[in-house]
Order: C-alpha cells, then sequence, then structure tokens
C-alpha cells in the first residue's frame, strides 16, 4: 500500500494586497494548490491603509492564513528587526519560502531560508533588467547579491527566464518557466455578465491595466490620436487606476480627445469589458508575461501589442496569434490598430489562433508544472 505524501507547508510573501495583475496570480496559484499536498500560508510585508484592496481579494484568499508584517503606518526600515523576526519564526514552521513578487518579498524569501535552513524560491513576474531601470540604483546591488541565495526561481516565460539568466549567471540552472495559472472558465463566466456602460460604448476600443508608466498609456493615447486622423472612429476605453491618471487626463485634453477617450477606472471585472471590445490593446514597455492578452484571447477578442520585452511575444507566438508592433512607437501601434479593426479575416484567424493558445495557461497545467517544482526541492 503506497503511503499518502507529506504534506508539504508553503509560506508566500507579498509586499501588500494591490489590486494588480501580479498579485491575482499569486493568489490564483494560492487558492487552486493540491491542499491535500500542500498548506499555503501568506505574509504580507505592510498592511494597506485601507481594506479595500484585501476586501477585493477575498474570494481568493478564503481559508487562507494571512499574517500581516507591519500594521497600518509603520515603516519598513524602522521597523525592519520586528518584521524579520515575524517572519523568521513563521519560515522555521514551514517547509518553503516563496516570494511571490520581485525585489522585497523575494529578498526576505533568501534571506529568511538562508537563516532557517528552507528552501527559498522567488518568482521573476517582470523583465528584471527593465524594472531595475526605474528602481533606486542600489535595488541592482541588492539583487545582484541576494538573489543568488536563493534555492531557485520561477519565471513567468521563457523571454524573463533568459533576462534573469543574463543579469545573474550564477543563478543558470536554477530557474524554471512555469506560465501563470489563469481560471478560463471562470473569465469566459464572468464576461458574459451584462455590463451596460461597456455595451453603450460600442464599438471600442479597449485597454486594462493600472496607470503607471511601465503600461505605456500614454504612448496607447498619442497612437489612438494618430489612427484617428487616419479614419479610426471607434472610443478608446482604458480600464484601471493609478498614479498616472492626472497625467493622462492632462493629455486627453491637450490632444484634443475628451470624449473620446475614457478612463473608465477600476473594475472587479474587467472581463465583460474585454467580451464587448472590438479588439484588445496593450502598449506596455516591459512585461513579464502581460496576462491581459491572454485573457482578452479566453473571450474571444483579437489582440495587438507592443513587442516589449519579454511576454508579449510569447503570448502571442511572435505574430501567429495576435498582432505584434515595434516597442514604444506610438506610430507603429497606430498603424497595428488600423489593421486589425479593418480586417475582419484577420480578426477571425486570432480568435480561432487565440483560444488554442490560451488552453495552455489552464489552472491544471500551470499549476500542476509548480507543484512539480515544490515537490522536487522537499525530496
Amino acid at each position: 500500500m503506497q503511503s499518502k505524501p507529506e504534506n508539504i507547508k508553503i509560506l508566500f510573501i507579498l509586499s501588500a494586497l494591490h489590486r494588480d495583475g501580479a498579485v491575482l496570480s499569486t493568489l490564483t496559484t494560492l487558492k487552486h494548490v493540491d491542499k491535500s499536498r500542500f498548506t499555503p500560508q501568506l505574509f504580507v510585508i505592510k498592511q494597506a491603509k485601507h481594506n479595500e484592496d484585501e476586501n477585493s481579494w477575498s474570494n481568493l484568499i478564503e481559508g487562507i492564513e494571512v499574517i500581516y508584517g507591519l500594521n497600518e503606518g509603520e515603516k519598513l526600515l524602522s521597523n525592519f528587526p520586528k518584521l524579520l523576526g515575524k517572519l523568521y519564526n513563521l519560515a522555521k514552521q514551514s517547509d518553503i519560502l516563496i516570494g511571490g513578487l520581485e525585489m522585497t518579498p523575494t529578498f526576505l524569501a533568501a534571506i529568511t531560508g538562508k537563516l532557517t535552513g528552507r528552501p527559498s524560491i522567488g518568482f521573476v513576474r517582470n523583465s528584471l533588467p527593465d524594472l531595475l531601470k526605474s528602481l533606486p540604483f542600489y535595488f541592482k546591488f541588492l539583487t545582484k547579491s541576494i538573489y543568488p541565495l536563493l534555492t531557485g526561481c520561477i519565471s513567468i516565460s521563457n523571454g524573463i527566464k533568459k533576462g534573469t539568466e543574463r543579469l545573474m549567471p550564477r543563478l543558470k540552472g536554477r530557474i524554471s518557466t512555469v506560465y501563470i495559472p489563469i481560471d478560463i472558465d471562470q473569465i469566459k463566466q464572468l464576461s458574459e455578465k451584462q455590463l451596460p456602460e461597456a455595451e453603450k460604448l460600442r464599438p471600442y476600443i479597449l485597454a486594462v491595466g493600472r496607470l503607471m508608466p511601465q503600461k505605456g498609456f500614454d504612448i496607447l493615447i498619442h497612437a489612438y490620436s494618430l489612427a484617428l486622423k487616419k479614419g479610426l472612429r471607434q472610443a478608446l476605453v482604458i480600464v484601471g487606476e493609478g498614479k498616472e491618471r492626472s497625467a493622462l487626463e492632462n493629455l486627453i485634453t491637450e490632444l484634443g480627445l475628451t470624449g473620446k477617450v475614457i478612463l473608465a477606472g477600476f473594475h472587479g471585472n474587467p472581463y465583460s469589458w474585454m467580451k464587448n471590445a472590438e479588439i484588445f490593446v496593450s502598449s506596455s514597455r516591459f512585461e513579464g508575461f502581460c496576462r491581459v492578452l491572454a485573457e482578452a484571447q479566453a473571450v474571444g477578442t483579437p489582440v495587438v501589442s507592443t513587442d516589449c520585452p519579454d511576454g508579449p511575444s510569447e503570448v502571442l507566438q511572435n505574430g501567429r496569434s495576435g498582432i505584434l508592433v515595434l516597442n514604444e512607437s506610438a506610430e507603429a501601434l497606430a498603424t497595428g490598430m488600423l489593421q486589425l479593426i479593418g480586417d475582419s479575416e484577420l480578426k477571425e484567424t486570432f480568435r480561432t489562433r487565440g483560444a488554442e493558445r490560451v488552453e495552455e495557461f489552464r489552472l491544471r497545467t500551470t499549476i500542476a508544472a509548480f507543484e512539480n517544482i515544490l515537490t522536487g526541492m522537499t525530496r
């Protein structure tokens, strides 16, 4: 009689429960790992100033123990000993430590892993070389010093893996690629919910993401302005919220696009927006995977994306299942949008190929790959 495998205690570390795709991927993994084999806990470095973000994830963290390192208002540097002590005690009771995001969560996983003798993993969800360009210089030193202490890394695309190996050759042989888990059935179900505000705006072009420089919405708005001059008639809707809202509102006014570009804010269910869109556009300057491209494909919306490092070309199979255009070029993005809008046959081709592509990102496939890595580290 085969003995039942021992339950593995895994401790995920996140900075905060922000409403973004990286946190969604981490919490989806927590929710769907096999609970008969794994017991997940979530350590959140800092509690948010309000509980709106936490509440938005309630369906994913239900039944998961969430421990906060710092209370609201406490500073990380001045309270670091307290934080590390709390994490150290939790780590001693865990089998594997996992940095769910780059930088601080992964730094803590690596350091605490060394202190307790537990294996540690860091998720790499963005292009590290590009991410480090946007951070203070000392993060590069910390990354190159601390990341090699990890037992292993998980990249969310092969492009991310290659970029990480170039940045830190000492990690070669310890990086695995596991695509992000996407609950395709749930996305399809949510996309069928009626959304009068979306239906009222049809036909429209859609983009989704946090309003931050990485997402390149300024590029998209410039591209949309160029496309209007060449005959485009559809409105542009951007679903998401963030620190760039004021700058983007000013740009919309400056380009005379008021009423044509709609900043729709954050929506808990962006999939109805996707389902009702004529095409979906990603204008990111850099990405790890670009989850929203796969989600748009899952609901049957054809996509055009900048060919930024490192995810879109992999998601879109180098242009087989969506249009790829030159990165950070408003002119190229405008051309791609016009091409896709004006070609009904191409849209149908991308709908079919996109639906085929997202099958590789299904929960059962990606979660199983992740579980195999964890099991291998505890043998």
